[in-house]
């Protein structure tokens, strides 16, 4: 008979989770605590969960904290997931942008919760493929993401035909990649517009840099809501005051603070309230 995970264990989980990373673990998940937590147990040679969540109470062992962090994270992407939003970026926000940029012929684009790295690249492809002049530009793209695991797999830029059969079109995959090894390496035109960084969302002071875009897109609803209000406070400090803010389709602004406003009657994109 397996491990169980006792309603102890589970209750300082949900507290440590919230103080680290702010995210809000419901009830009713400890078969996901269990399948997730196994393994760091194992890899760091403790006998069980339970012994793990010893460790972790009883002194500040932070590469496991870390570990325990990134394995309860839940990492799903793919390239131009939820496409109304990157229909949204192609015909009103970049033309836009663009247009006011042009003096200073400069843009940054955020992707926050970025995984493995399609969104970021999604947004560099959406860039080069409909916005040519770009390539003259000091554009930079930046991807963030709490989980190590992750930022190492999307540096590397390379997908699997799996991966890029998700929401990539053919045409993309023809311009942008090339086979290698039974794996599709995009191209550097793309790959050098996008950097990425390690980020935790509660420290977002850390972040020197102010954005016209932020994609902060299906991780918001992971957090609970204090955390959820400090962040959309700190995205507001970062974001020019004409720029964009997208979200997942199943968040929202409202509730969460004065800090933005709807872009459009009805749209789900959002500008900064001016200051």
């Amino acid at each position: 008979m397996g491990e169980s995970l006792s309603r102890t264990d589970y209750l300082f989980l949900q507290e440590f989770l919230r103080e680290r990373i702010g995210h809000e673990l419901g009830e009713g998940k400890e078969y996901l605590v269990m399948s997730r937590l196994g393994p760091v147990a194992e890899s760091t040679n403790l006998a069980s969960v339970a012994s793990l969540f010893e460790v972790l109470r009883s002194k500040r062992y932070f590469a496991l904290e870390n570990s325990v962090c990134e394995a309860m994270l839940t990492c799903e992407t793919s390239f131009f997931r939820n496409p109304s939003a990157f229909e949204r970026l192609r015909l009103t926000v970049l033309p836009e942008l663009l247009e006011r940029r042009r003096a200073e012929r400069r843009l940054r684009i955020w992707s926050a919760g970025c995984s493995t790295g399609q969104e970021a690249y999604s947004i560099a492809m959406l860039l080069l493929e409909n916005f040519p002049e770009v390539r003259f530009w000091d554009v930079k793209i930046l991807g963030t993401d709490l989980a190590e695991r992750v930022l190492e797999s999307a540096r590397r830029g390379e997908y699997s035909q799996s991966e890029v059969g998700r929401g990539l079109p053919d045409s993309y995959l023809k311009t942008y990649f090339a086979s290698r090894k039974h794996r599709w390496a995009l191209d550097a035109s793309v790959t050098q517009l996008v950097k990425f960084e390690k980020q935790n969302l509660l420290s977002l002071y850390q972040l020197n840099e102010e954005f016209d875009v932020i994609f902060i897109r299906n991780v918001l609803i992971y957090f609970a809501t204090e955390p959820r209000i400090r962040i959309f406070q700190g995205l507001r400090r970062m974001i020019r005051d004409d720029g964009y803010l997208f979200l997942g389709e199943s968040e929202t602004i409202i509730g969460q603070g004065e800090d933005f406003r709807f872009a459009e009657a009805g749209m789900d994109f959002y500008r900064p309230t001016l200051r």
